[in-house]
Parts: C-alpha cells; sequence; structure tokens
C-alpha cells in the first residue's frame, strides 16, 4: 500500500470543506462565532455519521496543520486583527467537543488516568481562586488538559490495524505537504512570509509587533554556537512544527504504512530534514529521547531478570538523568538563545520554593499578573509554569497524568509484543521531560499529533500479520 492508495470517504470530505469554507469565511469577515458553530455542527457530524473512526484524529491534526495559514491568508486580505484571536482555538475547541460527545455517548470510561485527571482539575480550581483574567485561566487550563483529550479521543478512535495505516499515512501525507511549504516559505523568506498573513497570526496570538517588518526572533537560533534561520512552514512557528515533524518520523518509521522499504526510507529521511531545518531542540530532543530510550529498553531485555516493563522504567529513568547532565553541560557551553530556558528552570524552583502551593491560575511568564520576572515564573518552562501556577501539588498530580498514560499503554505493549505499540508507551513520559525545558510543548500544535499517535499505536486489534 501507498500513500496513493488512501480513499478518503465521501461523507467526511463534504463535512471537512463544510468546517474549512467556515473557518476561512470567518477569518475573512471578522466573525469567528460562524467558524465556532460551524466547529460544533462538524464535531457532530464526525461522530454520528457512518464515518470510519480513523478520520477524526486525522481531521484534528489537519486543522491543527492549517490554522494559522487560514487565520493568516484571509485575515490578511482583508486586514482583520482584532477579531482573529479566538479563531486560534478552532482545533482546541473541535477536540473538546469531539471529547464531550463520546464521553456523553458512554465511550470514554472512568480508569487511573481518568482519576489523575481529576486531581488535576481540582488543583486547577483551587488556584483559580487567586487566579489572573478569565482568558488567562481559560488559556493556561487549555495546556494542561489538552494531551488528556488527545489521549482519550485518539484512544476511541483508532482501535484496529486498519485505522492504524490510514492514520499513518495522513500524518505522513500531511508531513510532506508541511516539508514541501516549509521549503517554499525558506525560499520566499519574509516577503512571502507577509502575502500570507503572518504579523495577523501573530497579532491573533497576542505576541504584538511580530512579523510586521521582518520575521519574528524565533525564527532565528544557534545550535552548538551555529546560528541558522529555523523553518517555519504552515505553523509559522519553528518550535511547535518541529513536534510535528517528530510524530510524522515516528510514524514513517515505526509503522509499516507502505510495503516499499524504498518510499519509507525515502520519506523518513525527507521528514527527518524538515525536523532538523526546523532547528526546533524540542522536537528533536522529544524524538531523540524516545528512540534512544527504547533501543536502551530492548538491549536490556537481553539481561537475565529484566522484563520489558522493568527495562522499560530503567530505560526512562536512565534517558531522563542523561538528559539532565546534557542540558546542564549545553547550558554551560553553548546556551546562546536557549539560555532562557535554563534561566528559568533554576529561578522558578526558587520562586516556587517561596509558595508551594502557587501564585495562581494564569499568572507569571508573558501574563504578568505579580512581582516576579518572567524567567523566575514559568515563561520559558511549560512545566514551570504549571508549577508557578498550581504549585507543587499541581505539578505532581500533572505530572501523574502523563506517567499513568505510559502505564496505560505499557500494559498494552506487553500484550502485544510488537515494535511499534512498545514505542508508544515513550510517548507521555518523553513529552513530560520535554515540557520542562520548552513552553510550547503542550499546546495543541505541539503535543497533539504525538498523542494520537501513541493511542493509533495502542489499538485493541492490531492483527498479526504485521512485523514483529
Amino acid at each position: 500500500m501507498t500513500i496513493q492508495d488512501m480513499k478518503w470517504p465521501v461523507e467526511y470530505i463534504k463535512s471537512l470543506v463544510l468546517m474549512l469554507c467556515a473557518f476561512c469565511l470567518s477569518a475573512l469577515i471578522g466573525v469567528p462565532l460562524l467558524a465556532m458553530i460551524v466547529t460544533a455542527v462538524f464535531a457532530y457530524l464526525m461522530v454520528f455519521s457512518d464515518i470510519d473512526r480513523s478520520w477524526i484524529p486525522v481531521s484534528v491534526v489537519l486543522l491543527l496543520m492549517v490554522q494559522n495559514l487560514i487565520i493568516g491568508f484571509f485575515g490578511h486580505m482583508s486586514g482583520q486583527f482584532d477579531q482573529l484571536t479566538l479563531l486560534t482555538q478552532i482545533p482546541f475547541v473541535y477536540l473538546f467537543l469531539l471529547f464531550c460527545l463520546f464521553l456523553v455517548i458512554g465511550e470514554i470510561r472512568f480508569s487511573i488516568v481518568t482519576f489523575m485527571v481529576l486531581l488535576l482539575v481540582i488543583c486547577i480550581l483551587m488556584s483559580s481562586l487567586r487566579g489572573s483574567t478569565l482568558s488567562e485561566m481559560i488559556y493556561q487550563t487549555r495546556n494542561m488538559i489538552t494531551a488528556y483529550l488527545a489521549f482519550e479521543v485518539g484512544r476511541t478512535c483508532l482501535k484496529e490495524r486498519s485505522q492504524l495505516i490510514t492514520f499513518a499515512k495522513n500524518m505522513v501525507a500531511m508531513g510532506l505537504i508541511m516539508f514541501v511549504s516549509g521549503i517554499t516559505f525558506l525560499i520566499g523568506k519574509f516577503p512571502l512570509y507577509k502575502v500570507f498573513g503572518i504579523e495577523n497570526v501573530y497579532f491573533a496570538k497576542g505576541t504584538l509587533n511580530e512579523g510586521v517588518y521582518e520575521l519574528p526572533p524565533r525564527f532565528t537560533t544557534e545550535v552548538f554556537n551555529i546560528p541558522i534561520t529555523r523553518m517555519g512552514s504552515l505553523y509559522y512557528e519553528p518550535v511547535t512544527v518541529s513536534y510535528f515533524f517528530a510524530a510524522c518520523i515516528l510514524c514513517a518509521v515505526f509503522v509499516k504504512w507502505t510495503n516499499s522499504r524504498i518510499l519509507r526510507a525515502s520519506v523518513t529521511i525527507i521528514l527527518v530534514i524538515g525536523l532538523l531545518l526546523s532547528g526546533g531542540k524540542g522536537g528533536m530532543l522529544t524524538l531523540g529521547i524516545m528512540i534512544v530510550a527504547f533501543i536502551l529498553c530492548l538491549i536490556l531485555n537481553f539481561l537475565p531478570g529484566i522484563n520489558f516493563k522493568l527495562g522499560f522504567w530503567i530505560s526512562v529513568a536512565a534517558m531522563m538523568a542523561g538528559v539532565t547532565l546534557f542540558s546542564e553541560f549545553y547550558s554551560i557551553n553553548y546556551a546562546g538563545p536557549a539560555k532562557a530556558h535554563f534561566d528559568t528552570i533554576r529561578e522558578t524552583t526558587e520562586t516556587i520554593a517561596l509558595n508551594p502551593m502557587g501564585y495562581g491560575l494564569g499568572v507569571g511568564g508573558f501574563n504578568g499578573g505579580n512581582s516576579h520576572t518572567y524567567t523566575e515564573s514559568g515563561g520559558e518552562s511549560a512545566l514551570m509554569a504549571v508549577g508557578y501556577q498550581i504549585g507543587v501539588q499541581g505539578v505532581i498530580s500533572f505530572a501523574l497524568v502523563f506517567i499513568t498514560m505510559s502505564m496505560k499503554l505499557l500494559s498494552r505493549s506487553l500484550l502485544v509484543g510488537k515494535r511499534y505499540v512498545m514505542m508508544s508507551c515513550f510517548i507521555p513520559v518523553a513529552i513530560l521531560g520535554v515540557s520542562i525545558f520548552q513552553l510550547n510543548t503542550l499546546t495543541p500544535q505541539g503535543c497533539v499529533p504525538l498523542f494520537l499517535l501513541a493511542t493509533a499505536l495502542y489499538g485493541k486489534d492490531l492483527g498479526e500479520n504485521d512485523e514483529k
């Protein structure tokens, strides 16, 4: 089977065209309510119409991929700015509505992961009593629960081997589109991004005055003191697009989506180049942790007395220790633009120690609302921002959500015993580990493709014809 073999259901195409047209029109005329209403209709159609469930996660990733392109291009055409902010939340709203619909019809069951999420929600509600503005609290809550929503929606929709193949093929295809688009934008540079509304996108995201006269600072970075111009592609964001490429690479490598080894290898090389051109250390670190830990786990299995479960936890601990030591070395010798991340970890830890219960939901970092500086309040670290806002108890419950997700995936991999299922176990803990170094790891564009992939690999009826 190849990418060309994909069959697109007619009902899915009709619903998707309706959704995208409403999205484009909303950005063009500045009426976000229209897109919100059609998003609700789209979610309902996807859940209750006779469409194979595998297309639901595909549609989630597709919306994440094109949201900034639609907001930027159509917003730029009509000169819209203020009315675009709500449109940046369309993919999350769609994911949230899918979760709610599946919950109402009884397809999402209570589990140990659900229990940990409830503990996290309690911590969030407690910290909201001394929180920032309502919009900031909603935004921060979104980042804390997005991974769980993707986990449950993915588990509900991707249960069979055929659904895994459909999802993987589409992920690979979208990865190639992202690569070609990224190369085009790299060649066209700022003038091309200007035409496609990069100023409008960053205004909608709340970072004013970026993308007006030149590319935002995040489009340049240093890796081992080597300056590079980064590829943002359709995300308009080099950091988060690296996570997208990481998910696509895992699909290309660990899922047998085609019988052609040459095609599989060629696509993998292209996607790796895309990841490198993004310069996104978060995506590189996530992919590196998963692959090295996975290989280490397989090696440990050859030792007497060590099974896959024990090898998994040893590998995770070893990789986290290795990443910590490497980060310390990198911060001392090569930090460059990454210095703010390491300063944030150190300074925010000291700040949290002064008030372990947290400073309130939605405060700190870019949001202000307190007497601490940007790097003292989790400004460049998603995990430290969680600790600053909802306290030590919140960080513990948050970490337990990711750990129990890995445990759920691990229990499945022990039953199936296949390489691609085993790889899924490492995704939640890898994302958790990387979130301490990166601010955007927990955003929908950052973590959703990876968590949907993890649950696709988890599927309950994977068949026996796949490679061991």
